[in-house]
């Protein structure tokens, strides 16, 4: 196994080359379903990452309390209202409209401020199963996706695993914090092994690093600040966006999207005003583009 250290951009190409100047869909499609009604900040953080990261058409996919507070931030365009369960997370009644709209896009990134309402859990299995682009899955979309092995696997064992696997219609990118990754070791494997089993990339923070392990390597980014699970949302938009931007070239744009959230991280803890972390993205784009 290929261990690598990065210490700067490995692909320099993509920031480069990134097609901001394109207009709208020429850029990408990335579709981003988060939020519940009482997370709204967690969508809004990865949405806003997303736009600052050079998305070319962003939509916003949430349960519809929070539209109106939502409309100070982002456009109408921008945004999909759906149907909601009594404590305000979305309910399966949307299961429909966000197929069509997803398998429509290039790039779905789940997770950030979803509820773990059991409807809202039922909702996010069927949709990971179905879904056919790729698909980022983060936060409690990924403890949805947890709970779904472990069923498949205390049934089943690991031939049921492979099976679900087989059968998966997209292309995943899975993003841990330490406490997650743990209960996938009730499988008894390793993260390269997990990556392996799975047919993903896992991508795992933990205090000052960030890991993404592959089938054959991993790449490991350091930081100089502190890596908490309320800043997963904003990596999980920034690599939306940045594989929404680069199709043909998906293990680079994860790479670069990691690289410039650690970079990001590291200006906040140098700036003695410390303001939110999407603040820093673009000057963290900047300085490498130089």
């Amino acid at each position: 196994m290929e261990k690598i250290i990065q210490k700067k951009p490995l692909y320099p190409e993509i920031l480069w080359k990134r097609p901001v100047f394109k207009f709208g869909h020429k850029a990408g499609k990335l579709l981003i379903i988060a939020g519940s009604g009482l997370k709204n900040k967690e969508a809004l953080d990865t949405a806003e990452a997303a736009f600052l990261s050079g998305t070319g058409v962003l939509t916003l996919a949430f349960p519809e309390s929070p539209e109106k507070s939502y409309g100070d931030f982002i456009p109408k365009e921008m945004r999909l209202a759906l149907p909601e369960t009594p404590s305000k997370s979305l309910s399966i009644k949307g299961r429909d409209v966000l197929l069509d709209f997803a398998n429509s896009n290039d790039v779905t990134v789940i997770g950030p401020g979803l509820s773990k309402n059991s409807e809202t859990t039922e909702l996010i299995w069927q949709l990971i199963s179905e879904f056919k682009n790729l698909t980022i899955i983060s936060n409690e979309a990924l403890d949805s996706l947890i709970l779904g092995l472990k069923l498949i696997y205390k049934k089943e064992g690991i031939e049921g695993l492979n099976k679900f696997v087989s059968n998966r219609k997209s292309r995943q990118i899975i993003i841990f914090n330490d406490k997650q990754l743990k209960e996938l070791r009730y499988f008894a494997l390793e993260t390269q092994k997990i990556a392996e089993t799975l047919n993903s990339t896992i991508i795992l923070i933990k205090k000052g690093l960030t890991e993404i392990f592959t089938e054959k390597r991993v790449i490991k980014t350091f930081t100089e600040g502190e890596l908490k699970e309320d800043l997963i949302p904003i990596l999980s938009g920034m690599i939306g966006s940045f594989c929404t931007q680069n199709l043909d070239k998906i293990p680079e744009a994860i790479a670069t999207a990691v690289y410039l959230f650690a970079k990001s991280v590291d200006l906040r803890e140098k700036d003695k005003q410390r303001k939110t972390l999407t603040s820093y993205i673009k000057k963290a784009i900047r300085e490498e583009e130089i």
